[in-house]
């Protein structure tokens, strides 16, 4: 039966929510009569091996959820993976050319701050206006041929014969655990301590001016007092993606430790906040440069502005996840 909730599963994602759990009732209840009738006629086969064979006939998840017409849609199942695919393609493509394109516009026009905020403006321009005609554009194509193609589920390339049920995903609870994310929040802590406790150096400003580099801080004394603190919080969250990958589930202790873990964070970012500045950026430091004053100005209040919306989002996406788990524990009983 393992296989026929599997099949499901991947069926109802492709569905619309609101018709999502009764379409999957339906199917499921089809499927394991099916199952039980070609069982009966001979008890001797394996289980599996019967309801794999169902199933390939029975079609793809994409075939299946696209001969529900329970809405209209601008891009059905079938397409949207393949749809999908080519929007984080060219979403990757775009922020690597943009990121290139500031480079390169910054080394001709020269690093100093005035370059530095007419460039980045000229280049974020691009990238919105790039980002947004490419996924209209993308948009407009897959619902044309939504529209004009009679069976778009073979742009996924895979037709009855080829789909193999075998390789359906095991449908994961809400407890269980994601190694890859456990693995990438491992990385991430690790680099974090890395770069600020080995290399801290590299956190800084270097531009070459009268022929001799000038290299300027970036962040105060004031960071690097509470960086033992920081190093604390980096430290326990790599012991509990360690934990969580030895366990493979979470547990209330799990649970527990994690909120624990965003409160001692958003402490943190509260103290940060409300102490002396964490950038070293002011006007004396930039006197040296021949740029006027008010640009100077200009410029420190927009990067004081985006390390306060930083901390402010840190602040309230790790409330918002605090209050996630808690009405998870509390009220869906995902533990129980």
């Amino acid at each position: 039966m393992d296989f026929i909730n599997r099949y499901t599963h991947e069926v109802g994602k492709l569905l619309p929510r609101k018709k999502r759990a009764d379409i999957e009732a339906e199917i499921k209840s089809t499927l394991e009569d099916m199952l039980e009738e070609r069982f009966s006629s001979n008890p001797d086969q394996d289980k599996d091996e019967v309801a794999l064979d169902l199933l390939k006939e029975y079609g793809s998840p994409a075939k299946v959820a696209a001969s529900y017409k329970v809405d209209p849609y601008l891009i059905g199942p079938g397409m949207f993976p393949f749809f999908w695919m080519v929007i984080k393609i060219v979403g990757i493509v775009l922020t690597v050319m943009a990121v290139l394109g500031f480079s390169f516009r910054l080394g001709m026009a020269g690093l100093n701050p005035e370059n530095i905020i007419s460039q980045l403006g000229t280049s974020l321009a691009e990238y919105w206006s790039g980002i947004t005609t490419a996924l209209g554009i993308t948009v407009l194509i897959f619902a044309i041929l939504e529209r004009v193609l009679p069976h778009p589920i073979k742009l996924k390339g895979k037709d009855k014969k080829e789909w193999d049920p075998a390789q359906l995903t095991k449908i994961t609870g809400p407890n269980e655990v994601r190694t890859s994310s456990e693995i990438e929040g491992i990385i991430f802590n690790v680099i974090a301590l890395v770069i600020f406790n080995v290399f801290p150096q590299l956190l800084s400003i270097r531009f070459l001016q009268n022929s001799s580099w000038v290299v300027l801080p970036v962040l105060s004394q004031r960071f690097f007092q509470i960086l033992p603190w920081i190093n604390i919080a980096w430290t326990l969250g790599i012991l509990l993606n360690l934990l969580l990958i030895y366990q493979k589930r979470r547990t209330w202790f799990t649970y527990s430790f994690e909120m624990l873990l965003k409160v001692f964070g958003i402490t943190i970012a509260i103290i940060l906040l409300a102490g002396p500045a964490i950038i070293t950026l002011s006007a004396e430091v930039l006197t040296g440069f021949a740029v006027p004053g008010a640009t100077i100005e200009v410029l420190i209040k927009i990067i004081n502005i985006i390390v306060v919306i930083a901390f402010i989002n840190f602040i309230l996406v790790s409330l918002y996840e605090i209050g996630k788990t808690i009405y998870k524990l509390a009220f869906k009983r995902v533990l129980s």
